[in-house]
């Protein structure tokens, strides 16, 4: 019997796997016994596969949906401890909050028994968070360096009798000032946000947000500082050799930008 549901329901189970909610659609509508039909041998729904698949909350959503109250409260606890990563959130997110404290014959919720399955994921996080931020902590540090000593050795030295830079009145000055500042500024922030990724006690709720939020700010403000570093040098170089070789600025940037150009694209 489970052989001909596979077989019956193959169709449905690439659409599902795919996330082509069109086919599934018009799949459900035609035979309404396929909500719930086990579409694998190892007796999973189509539910079962698209939340295992990490597909978008809308299509969870309108799975969901379409399926009698009665059915996802006996379904939802296997359906929430099989899950993975955001997928667990999806369900989290689709479902009334009473169906979250649901036990199971063991006396245990949907997410104690995702815990339990689940340990090494915690594990496996920890270390590959712990080397990241620790990595890109290290650039960070570096970049903070870099700008905090330029903007006290500027292009072209101070006036001696005033001590105040004697390119003050260029424009291109200028923009080194600002760029320096806020690459100065951000590559503190980064910074903070991984050393507080390091510091953290790495507890499951932290993997929820706190953690990949910090990582997200983290990454970004790196990003810019670097951007606001190459720029500002550009900036000086053409400070230092404009009165010489007026063209020098293009081809510095061109390069400068190199570096910014393929770390976003790949």
């Amino acid at each position: 019997m489970e052989d001909e549901n596979v077989n019956l329901y193959f169709p449905l189970y690439k659409a599902t796997i795919h996330g082509d909610w069109i086919t599934a659609k018009r799949i459900f509508d035609s035979d309404s016994n396929s909500l719930t039909a086990n579409i694998l041998a190892l007796q999973e729904t189509a539910l079962h596969v698209s939340i295992g698949a990490g597909h978008s909350i809308e299509f969870v959503q309108e799975h969901v949906d379409r399926m009698e109250v009665r059915t996802i409260k006996q379904d939802f606890w296997c359906r929430f401890a099989n899950a993975k990563g955001t997928a667990m959130v999806q369900v989290e997110k689709v479902v009334q909050l009473s169906y979250k404290e649901m036990q199971n014959k063991d006396r245990k919720s949907p997410r104690q028994v995702f815990t339990g399955k689940h340990e090494n994921l915690v594990e496996k996080g920890d270390k590959w968070m712990k080397d990241t931020a620790s990595s890109c902590a290290t650039v960070a540090a570096l970049v903070v360096t870099v700008v905090f000593a330029a903007a006290f050795t500027v292009p072209g030295g101070n006036n001696s009798d005033l001590g105040i830079p004697v390119y003050l009145k260029e424009t291109s000055f200028m923009i080194f000032a600002v760029l320096d500042a806020l690459g100065l500024f951000s590559s503190s922030t980064s910074l903070l946000m991984f050393l507080g990724i390091l510091t953290s006690c790495y507890s499951e709720e932290d993997f929820l947000k706190a953690l990949p939020m910090r990582l997200s700010i983290g990454l970004i403000t790196l990003f810019f500082s670097i951007a606001s570093m190459l720029t500002a040098f550009t900036a000086a170089f053409h400070l230092v050799l404009f009165h010489r070789v007026k063209w020098i600025t293009i081809p510095i940037g061109l390069i400068a930008s190199a570096p910014v150009t393929l770390f976003a694209l790949l």
